[in-house]
C-alpha cells in the first residue's frame, strides 16, 4: 500500500506492508527469529533539523543479542564518510515478537532503532529512536 499526503503545501508519501500479530507457533525464544545476516539501508528523514546521514551495510544479528556490524555512513552537512566501520551492537526482540531494538555501537555515531517485523520475519522496518533522525529497512538473505 502507498500513503501520499493530501495536506496542502505539506508533502508526505510512504509505503504500508503486512506486518506480524505474534509469535510463530512454536517460538519460545524470540530473539532467534532475528538471528542472521541482514543487508540494511537507512537515509535521514527527509525535512528532518538534523545534519545528513546515510547508512548502508551488512547486520549479523548472532547469537545472545548480539550485533556485528560491517558498514559504510555519511554523516553531517559536510557528508563526510566513514568507510567500511567494523564495529559491535545489541539486538532485542519484545516477547510479543512485534517489534525489537537494534543498537549500533559505531566510532562515528552511536544509535538505536525501533524495529517491526514485516509478515515473514526476513524484513525489518527501522525508524530511529536515538541517534540521527533515520529510516529504513534491512532484509535477510
Amino acid at each position: 500500500m502507498y500513503l501520499v499526503s493530501t495536506s496542502d503545501g505539506k508533502s508526505a508519501n510512504g509505503s504500508a506492508h503486512a506486518g506480524v500479530t505474534g509469535c510463530p507457533i512454536g517460538v519460545t525464544d524470540p530473539q532467534a527469529l532475528v538471528s542472521g545476516m541482514y543487508s540494511a539501508r537507512l537515509q535521514r528523514m527527509p525535512n528532518a533539523p538534523q545534519e545528513s546521514f546515510t547508512l548502508v551495510g551488512l547486520l549479523n544479528a548472532l547469537s545472545g543479542g548480539r550485533l556485528a556490524i560491517n558498514a559504510t555512513s555519511t554523516i553531517g552537512a559536510s557528508a563526510s564518510v566513514a568507510r567500511a566501520e567494523s564495529d559491535a551492537g545489541r539486538y532485542q526482540v519484545e516477547p510479543d515478537c512485534t517489534t525489537g531494538t537494534l543498537t549500533f555501537n559505531l566510532s562515528s555515531r552511536p544509535a538505536q532503532y525501533q524495529f517491526y517485523f514485516r509478515a515473514g520475519f526476513q524484513t525489518l522496518d527501522l525508524i530511529s529512536i536515538f541517534g540521527p533522525e533515520a529510516y529504513g529497512i534491512a532484509t535477510r538473505f
